[in-house]
């Protein structure tokens, strides 16, 4: 049974027997020095090496698989407390260049104190015959390094800091981390991965003060950046006052005298009676910019008429007209009104015009529709760019893409950052159509540039009103208009209609009949298989939220597939249908793709993304979800033969 008494022990580690990749977590074969035999220890330990001496403290408890062990909640490394201890422990490669038999000639010249005038007076070491004055300067400056990175992992450590969360703070501040920290423990919310709370909870530890300036100051960036999160580019300064006050109980008058702080020093920018994050306050005003000065760069002159497509509708003829005399100009309208067949006349119109084109999307399932429809090749926008996660975008103001027209298709969806970029690649002399549904769900980044642009009136922009797609009678285009509208949709659950509306006021009646839809009702009387039915839902959580509709479904379409992998909320199985919901450049796979998991190959697993198999590492593999039910945020730019 487990002890609660705390013990302290004394000792050597004499091997690290695991250690896991992501924490500070460690199991140790240790040596005690007052039971004399070889004990498993357990816990975290920051910068540990074999052949330290440590004393600890924890508690014994036994593992239902491992056994009785030590559970280690303190530690510190001392001194050896015998001449062979000494001997072995310098001699175990603490210091690089000294072996076993240059420690025995240290600790025979100084003995027990031979650890401390290593550490604290390094260049005494010159005393030793064969170790000259230059070699003791390089063993010093070596000992002096390892004394600062131990010490440094040491005060992560005692904060709860370690892992890959440790090494970007330490690839952030280097040797001043220790002095950076104690100063201004907020300055972690520079790190990704680390936000306020966890800060706040470390300055806690060290015991700022609460009413702290760097704190207020962190807590309006961490509003800000809350709100950017959220899609808010900006906030005005009674909603940032309010949101920091009631993070951190500092006065508003205090939140507000540092604020101007801030402002005056350009940590945070503000116009118009908004206050921005300097970086997105940047991209903001630089999008503006761009977008006028490729309005004011004159066009590129006619190169020769081209005939209308006479099936273009009139609207669909006024947007092709407009696309040959406007720099930029934006084609928007509802579903089925024909927005992609316009982008075929008017890719055609500069085509025969001989200007250079290309076309792309936000996501790569966009991307792969506008390219299927239209025959010509489009890429995601980062695809576009050359994105390259360690070096950003390729294509800049400094290197523009080499074309005269570029199209982006579904652009309600792209945020302003993304936008930014898109429009400081483009060269002054190129045309720009940006194509989309301005009542779609906003970008899930922050800003909302498309309909903002069509909102100021200075872009020319065409509105597609007229039904194409699908038989005029689809309910399903009508009831999208009318919800748009505000007008009440119709309901008709008679075959062979296409808009099924079923009233149930409980969610588990509603998941009942999720399940009759999804096996029984739609594969027999539409013959579409249940594998090329998507389920949405607005919701994460609850018995309806995608979570537990993933994890259920799973259970019912596959139940026996060989188990891959734990991620998060899911345990990923041979056969699911899963989504990557992050960009992943290396292999080309981007958030939203969907496909089939196949199964593993050696270390791998493979994933069946449709025009592509992709084998994944295991960390690559953490970017993928259940894909059974999707949000309805995710499925924006999609086509599936049925939803329910």
């Amino acid at each position: 049974l487990a002890s609660d008494e705390i013990s302290t022990l004394y000792g050597k580690v004499e091997k690290i027997i695991f250690e896991a990749s992501d924490t500070e977590y460690k199991v140790l074969r240790f040596f005690c020095e007052e039971q004399e035999k070889t004990i498993n220890i357990v816990g975290y330990f920051a910068s540990l090496h074999e052949g330290e001496y440590l004393e600890i403290q924890g508690k014994w408890v036994n593992h239902n698989r491992y056994g009785k062990q030590f559970k280690v909640e303190f530690y510190k490394k001392v001194s050896p407390q015998t001449l062979k201890g000494m001997a072995d422990y310098i001699g175990s490669g603490l210091v690089p260049g000294i072996g076993k038999k240059m420690a025995k000639r240290i600790v025979d010249r100084f003995g027990l104190q031979a650890l401390e005038i290593i550490e604290k007076e390094p260049n005494r070491l010159k005393e030793i015959p064969g170790i000259g004055k230059t070699r003791a300067n390089q063993l010093a400056q070596e000992i002096q390094k390892r004394l600062g990175d131990h010490e440094i992992n040491v005060f992560l450590h005692t904060y709860g800091i370690g892992g890959m969360t440790k090494q970007k703070i330490l690839d952030r501040f280097g040797k001043d981390t220790k002095k950076v920290l104690e100063e201004n423990p907020y300055a972690l919310t520079d790190i990704q991965g680390i936000g306020f709370i966890k800060a706040d909870q470390i300055a806690r530890k060290m015991g700022l003060p609460e009413d702290s300036p760097y704190r207020g100051k962190a807590a309006l960036h961490h509003i800000l950046q809350q709100a950017l999160e959220k899609g808010s580019t900006c906030l005005p300064l009674e909603i940032l006052l309010q949101e920091s006050h009631k993070l951190t109980k500092i006065s508003p008058s205090l939140l507000e005298e540092w604020l101007q702080e801030e402002v005056d020093q350009e940590k945070i920018r503000f116009h118009e009676s908004m206050f921005f994050l300097p970086y997105v306050y940047r991209m903001e005003m630089g999008a503006v910019q761009r977008i006028l000065n490729l309005l004011d760069h004159p066009i590129p002159s006619k190169r020769r008429s081209f005939p209308l497509d006479p099936s273009l509708s009139e609207e669909q003829k006024q947007a092709v007209q407009m696309a040959q005399k406007e720099k930029i100009m934006i084609l928007t309208g509802g579903p089925g009104v024909g927005k992609t067949y316009t982008v075929m006349g008017i890719a055609k119109m500069l085509q025969a015009q001989k200007f250079k084109i290309a076309l792309c999307a936000p996501t790569g399932r966009a991307a792969k529709r506008i390219q299927e429809s239209t025959s010509m090749e489009a890429k995601t926008i980062h695809r576009l760019l050359r994105y390259q996660p360690k070096h950003g975008f390729y294509h800049n103001r400094n290197n523009p893409l080499d074309i005269d027209a570029l199209v982006v298709d579904e652009s309600s969806m792209v945020d302003i950052l993304l936008f930014y970029h898109l429009l400081e690649a483009l060269p002054l002399h190129s045309r720009l159509l940006l194509v989309g549904d301005k009542d779609q769900l906003p970008p899930v980044g922050p800003g909302n540039p498309f309909s903002y642009l069509i909102q100021s009136g200075l872009v020319p922009t065409v509105h597609l009103t007229k039904i194409f797609r699908q038989q005029k009678g689809s309910l399903i285009i009508q009831n999208a208009h009318k919800i748009r509208l505000g007008e009440p949709p119709i309901w008709n659950n008679k075959p062979p209609g296409d808009f099924y509306f079923f009233e149930q006021s409980e969610s588990s009646g509603i998941l009942e009949r999720i399940e009759q839809l999804l096996l029984e009702k739609i594969p027999h009387h539409f013959g579409i298989p249940t594998s090329k039915i998507q389920i949405l839902t607005p919701m994460r959580r609850g018995l309806l939220g995608y979570e537990n509709l993933n994890n259920h479904l799973q259970q019912i379409l596959n139940p026996h597939g060989e188990a891959i992998a734990k991620i998060g909320p899911y345990h990923l199985r041979k056969g699911d249908r899963v989504m990557q919901i992050r960009n992943n450049y290396d292999k080309e796979i981007f958030n939203g793709d969907m496909g089939i998991l196949e199964g593993r190959k050696g270390e791998e697993v493979i994933v069946n993304f449709g025009d592509s198999r992709v084998a994944l590492k295991f960390d690559e593999v953490r970017d993928l979800v259940l894909a059974y039910a999707i949000s309805i945020h995710k499925s924006q730019g999609s086509e599936y033969p049925c939803i329910i």
